[in-house]
């Protein structure tokens, strides 16, 4: 009970006339004698998840069409409702439709108004994403009174979204935020859910020139198989924030495709050249205050013009990161109900729902069962209290009303409430309710209820109860079987409440029964149904009070008041859909509704035809649905017979992706009317144009012609999102009504209505899953700190400040290995500590970690090849060795000069398990810097020396100090040659 959502206080009918539905009989006509004290009986029983099929506080609503639509993605729904009102007195209503999240209303939804007893047909249609899962979804069609929260009256529609086979690609794991300049690992996800094997092709692309690896590829997918693809991406440097859009696309083709298949995920990753982050130690509930500016004006001098200012703020979430403990809160003042069409009321309200108990204060629906209170919208409070096994609630409303003006039309009550579960399945509830009210007076009601679930998607819910009190003593039945599912779908509803019944279904029977087949591997469904309604008035409105509203009123148009009426209603259905998702609807209905009293005002029957058409023009991204109903009225009062007829068409189209237009037009004359009316009129059309991204506009137009009244109402939206969060609203709306009845035969509202919704995080409980991690990285000679250091601990990055200071802000519990990953470190500098360190924020939370950096030591040197001069060598003169002469002695070392460095000869450093190794440069040069202080051995390769050259010495063992910087140098000597001349060779022989 976060929102109210049950009675509002102009549910209930003047005090003046009698309600259809009985709640308005005056307690003198309730004292006569009623049945004696109920016989309690329990029954078994549990409805999970099952809404009231039509009837709810006030308003039927009854679909034209089958409740089951099998559909395919990117197709529009169409359903026609009827809408009776059974307030007993006119009303302002309008209807709200409930969709899972991402799917989008076609039809506009205005107020519309009814008189008691009256009835309308609203043609509602919407559009099913591209991308919806397969599945069965539910969509509800609810109707409130204007301004008021809550809803009167429900149906709800079963979407079943059919599996299409195609090429999907999808992402399985890719980051939200990537560090400018390092890699990191997306795996997309490629499926064939086609029944063949595809040869699929892949290409990956970034927006803002990351390097992705691989960028294309190929790989052969059997009917059903999903293969991942892991991407390596590396973002460019940045200097400022940027977003990255990230896409794989995948196509196939194969005989027996007319078109090759594609399919593309995307998704955005925030590159970022750093993130400090933002300290959170309390977990933090979004809020929003918004603050509204709205008026309207008729152009006339009547007084009906207004203006004023409301303030709001509002705010829902969890407490804390556990999710036991939610909270709701409104405060919205003052009303602007009577200023302008958009207003709304003024109301206060607070809800805390918490792992073993509630409570609710402020204005809020509050309810007990069926038959003792459904809902009733009022200023009062609540508690409710859970253990393993019991759950007990009371409440008291201190104030509400039933609409009307005068302050002494109002009452209160107080609920208590009691829930077992005598197995998880199955509950049994008790419920008392004390109320007292100006309609009814002082009454007492105990239900006995029971809540079960039978078998799989089979559920029962049934209710006993009884009252007493100033109406009497009476009592009441209700029983609600549901079977969900496929193929059968079913509902039966029960209802019994004896004339001195003070609940709210006093004096009044139902049954209802509903049935739907719909099998999965079929492309037709069948439908059918039967209605029964009996309504127990005999009492004609009266002129008690001298009202002129009961003088002028025709004693003909006393049938909407159904004095002692029962309604019959049954229909048969067939909805078929094609291989070319083409739909089909073809429907027979019967109804009769006649007046039980010896002299009858009216007693009819009608006969209807109803045939629809449904297509989807994918390659147009055009939608079209068409019906149209044919039928005869028989009045067996005055036996005149009349033809009934009504043909609705709605039209929606998208020409692109920012862009969707619809249209749709509606044409009734009698039909499915509860009561006689002249011909109507309603058609529309719509715009919604995105824009950008922060900003859409919206435009809806609807004309209307019924019971001789023209009218016009003109609809205008623009919301504007900016780039702190804030929202700016625009809503326009130019009304027009002709009709002779006005002094100048034309009626004129203008509504006009400016928010500002800013959000703002209120802090809550001071989370105790996350801990803050500061620290510091400092040069240890001198304690100065280090700047644009960057750490990484898992996929948090934080980056020192000019002082060195790092924070990991709010960082779950864990244990983690902070790490080094680079930044602008001086040359040289290394950590003191060993790094990876690791960090338990379990123990270690609140304690900063000092990072010491040190200048480390360095070894550089040189792979110097050392030759004789060469003057000193015999280069130019052969001297015959032998016959007594000796060759020349070799130069010795000091007689060697350096001539050049050996280049693209492997140096490695050694320290323990630390190894470093490097190629010489070009000069035979090489350097080793941030070595850790200690002992270093120092090798060459031999192996690439040249073939003619000798080493003496090929590694050095050195002790090195923090910043100390070591030379070395490999002195490589080339060796000399002696060429031996032989003699003149003789041959013998």
């Amino acid at each position: 009970m976060s929102r109210p959502d049950g009675r509002n206080r102009s549910e209930t009918v003047s005090r003046r006339a009698t309600l259809r539905d009985g709640r308005g009989v005056r307690r003198w006509r309730r004292l006569h004698p009623g049945p004696g004290p109920l016989s309690w009986i329990l029954l078994g029983l549990l409805l999970i998840g099952s809404p009231l099929l039509a009837q709810a506080r006030g308003v039927d609503v009854r679909p034209m069409d089958s409740r089951v639509f099998t559909v395919d993605p990117r197709e529009v729904v169409t359903a026609v409702f009827q809408i009776v009102n059974q307030t007993g007195q006119p009303n302002d209503f309008e209807g709200r439709l409930l969709m899972p999240e991402g799917w989008r209303a076609i039809t506009p939804e205005f107020p519309f108004s009814l008189p008691a007893g009256g009835s309308a047909m609203r043609l509602v249609s919407f559009f099913v994403p591209e991308r919806v899962a397969a599945g069965e979804y539910r969509v509800s069609y609810q109707v409130g009174l204007r301004g008021r929260p809550g809803a009167l009256g429900g149906s709800t529609l079963a979407v079943r979204v059919r599996p299409v086979f195609k090429l999907q690609v999808d992402i399985l794991d890719m980051p939200a935020i990537a560090i400018a300049n390092e890699p990191y690992e997306a795996t997309f996800q490629i499926g064939n859910y086609s029944n063949t094997e595809l040869t699929v092709g892949f290409g990956a692309q970034s927006s803002r020139e990351s390097k992705v690896e691989p960028a294309a590829g190929s790989m052969t997918l059997a009917a059903g198989e999903v293969r991942p693809v892991e991407l390596t991406i590396k973002p460019p440097a940045i200097t400022e924030p940027t977003r990255d859009e990230i896409s794989l696309t995948a196509t196939a083709s194969t005989p027996g495709l007319e078109t090759p298949l594609s399919d593309t995920a995307k998704k955005s990753v925030e590159t970022l050249p750093r993130m400090t982050g933002k300290e959170m130690p309390y977990h933090s509930m979004k809020t929003y205050f918004t603050r509204r500016v709205g008026g309207s004006w008729s152009g006339k001098n009547d007084g009906d013009d207004g203006a004023g200012v409301q303030l709001e703020w509002s705010g829902s979430g969890a407490l804390d990161n556990t999710d036991e403990r939610f909270l709701s809160f409104l405060l919205r003042w003052p009303g602007l109900n009577d200023e302008t069409v958009f207003g709304q009321d003024t109301w206060f309200y607070l809800d805390y729902r918490g792992r073993d108990f509630d409570v609710t204060l402020g204005d809020a629906s509050y309810s007990l069962s069926p038959l003792t209170e459904m809902g009733v919208s009022g200023r009062g409070a609540r508690f409710a209290w859970r253990g393993e096994r019991w759950e007990v609630s009371a409440y008291h409303v201190g104030s509400f009303d039933f609409g009307d003006d005068e302050e002494d039309f109002d009452g209160h009550q107080t609920g208590l409430g009691a829930t077992f579960a005598l197995t998880p399945t199955w509950l049994v509830a008790l419920n008392y309710l004390d109320q007292t009210d100006n309609l009814n007076g002082h009454n007492r009601i105990l239900g006995l209820r029971q809540k079960a679930v039978l078998g799989p998607e089979l559920a029962l819910d049934v209710e006993v109860a009884g009252s007493t009190g100033d109406a009497g003593s009476g009592a009441a039945f209700w029983g609600d079987l549901v079977k969900l599912g496929a193929p059968w779908r079913y509902r039966l509803t029960l209802l019994y409440a004896s004339p001195d019944y003070a609940g709210y279904y006093q004096n009044q029977d139902r049954a209802y029964l509903d049935v739907n087949y719909a099998p999965e591997d079929r492309p037709w469904s069948l439908r059918a149904f039967y209605h029964y309604n009996r309504y127990h008035d005999d009492e004609p409105p009266d002129d008690e009070d001298n009202d002129d509203f009961v003088v002028d009123l025709d004693a003909d148009d006393w049938g909407w008041y159904s004095p002692d009426s029962e309604e019959h209603e049954a229909g048969i259905g067939v909805n078929w859909r094609t291989p070319s998702d083409s739909r089909y609807l073809a429907e027979l209905r019967y109804r009769q509704r006649n007046d039980l009293n010896p002299a009858p005002t009216f007693d009819e029957t009608e006969n209807i035809l109803r045939l629809g058409y449904a297509k989807s023009f994918k390659e147009l991204n055009l939608s079209l649905n068409t019906s149209v109903d044919v039928g005869q009225k028989l009045d067996r009062v005055t036996g005149e017979r009349s033809m009934t007829d009504a043909y609705r068409g709605s039209l929606f189209w998208r020409p692109t992706k920012r862009l969707n237009l619809g249209a749709y037009l509606f044409l009734e004359n009698q039909a499915a009317a509860s009561f006689d009316e002249e011909p109507s009129m309603t058609a529309g059309v719509s715009a919604n144009l995105i824009l950008n991204e922060r900003s859409n506009l919206s435009l809806d137009v609807q004309g209307q012609n019924y019971n001789g009244q023209n009218s016009v109402i003109a609809n205008a939206q623009y919301s504007y999102l900016r780039e702190n969060g804030d929202m700016i609203r625009v809503q326009a709306r130019h009304g027009s009504r002709y009709a002779e009845t006005y002094d100048n035969g034309m009626d004129m509202d203008n509504s006009l209505m400016i928010s500002y919704t800013v959000p703002i995080e209120v802090p809550t409980l001071r989370r105790k899953d996350v801990a803050t991690l500061r620290g510091r990285a400092f040069d240890q000679e001198t304690g100065k700190g280090l700047a644009n250091v960057v750490l990484k601990m898992d996929r948090l990055v934080a980056i020192t400040d000019a002082n060195g200071y790092f924070m990991f802000p709010s960082v779950k519990l864990g244990v983690y290995q902070l790490t080094l990953a680079g930044g602008r470190l001086p040359v040289g500098m290394i950590p003191l500590v060993e790094m990876p360190q690791e960090v338990n924020l379990f123990f270690d939370a609140g304690v900063p970690v000092n990072l010491p950096f040190i200048r480390g030591a360095t070894i550089d040197g040189k792979v110097q090849l050392y030759e004789p001069d060469p003057s000193l060598l015999p280069s130019q003169t052969f001297v015959q060795v032998g016959r007594g002469v000796k060759a020349p002695p070799p130069p010795t070392s000091e007689e060697l000069k350096p001539s050049r460095g050996l280049g693209g000869i492997l140096v490695e450093v050694r320290s323990g398990d630390q190894v470093y190794r490097r190629l010489t440069n070009g000069n035979g040069e090489f350097r080793f810097a941030g070595l850790q202080p200690g002992t270093w051995t120092v090798t060459i390769d031999p192996e690439k020396l040249p073939e003619n050259a000798t080493i003496e010495e090929t590694g050095y063992t050195l002790e090195v100090e923090p910043s100390a910087d070591q030379e070395v140098e490999f002195r490589v000597e080339l060796k000399i040659r002696t060429m031996r001349m032989l003699g003149t060779l003789k041959v013998k022989g």
